[in-house]
């Protein structure tokens, strides 16, 4: 009998562990949940998030998951439920941080029993980059349940899809997408380098000088011929000049 009442107190003891060491681990601040990551906080366009349907279409709306304020949330009891919104530009998402909301404990269940994140281009076609399960969570109020997963893809569309709920609905007070560790720098792209083309110095013209033209001084023979002919005029005019007299 004493034996039969060890293994009972064993056990009693050894279920609420089983079930704690498989419940996810929560936060109770979004600093505790992504230490050292970059926080898509603010990034989001409000005015492009659209969600599925709303217990309250102006207070619970997909948008409140954006506003940094775990006071506000939202909640839904359209399941199958998708929220869909815009980023300000691009980005590698490969973790996210949830936030639960006021009354999870009270109303246990209201989690996701599947997820999915996926990512698009063009806002149209999107592509999984995540699916989980109710195992991220616990049914505690206000607190940050963190989840990484791979993924090397940068988009500026989100969908986030419920296609289960544990119970009839879902709330959450927050949705925050990280990209990266805090401190990393983006790689440095060094422009390539131009030479600029070296300028040639001008080719010097080359002047070309003529030679001068030498006169050929005339020939021995004509200088006598000519000499002869001026004798002969002056005898000439010499005769000519007597005569008169």
């Amino acid at each position: 009998m004493k034996k039969i009442l060890v293994v009972l107190l064993i056990a009693a003891l050894a279920i609420p562990f089983a079930f704690s060491a498989f419940a996810a681990t929560g936060y109770d601040s979004l600093e505790a949940a992504a230490p050292g990551r970059n926080t898509l906080i603010g990034k989001v366009l409000i005015d492009t998030v659209e969600d599925s349907g709303a217990w309250n279409a102006e207070t619970e709306n997909g948008a409140q998951m954006f506003d940094n304020d775990t006071a506000t949330k939202f909640g839904t009891g359209v399941i199958p439920a998708t929220v869909t919104w815009q980023m300000d530009k691009a980005y590698v998402v490969d973790a996210v941080a949830f936030a639960t909301a006021n009354d999870n404990a009270k109303y246990t269940g209201r989690i996701p029993a599947t997820w999915i994140l996926s990512g698009s281009t063009d806002g149209k076609t999107y592509t999984k980059i995540h699916e989980g399960t109710s195992d991220d969570f616990d049914d505690l109020d206000f607190t940050y349940f963190f989840v990484e997963f791979k993924n090397d893809k940068a988009y500026a569309y989100y969908q986030l899809e419920i296609p289960e709920a544990m119970t009839n609905g879902v709330q959450l007070s927050e949705l925050v997408l990280c990209s990266g560790k805090t401190g990393t720098e983006t790689p440095k792209t060094e422009e390539p380098k131009t030479e600029e083309p070296k300028a040639e110095a001008p080719k010097a013209e080359e002047v070309k000088t003529e030679a001068p033209k030498t006169v050929a001084a005339p020939a021995t023979a004509d200088f006598f011929a000519i000499s002869a002919l001026a004798l002969l005029a002056s005898g000439a005019a010499l005769v000519a000049s007597k005569k008169r007299k």
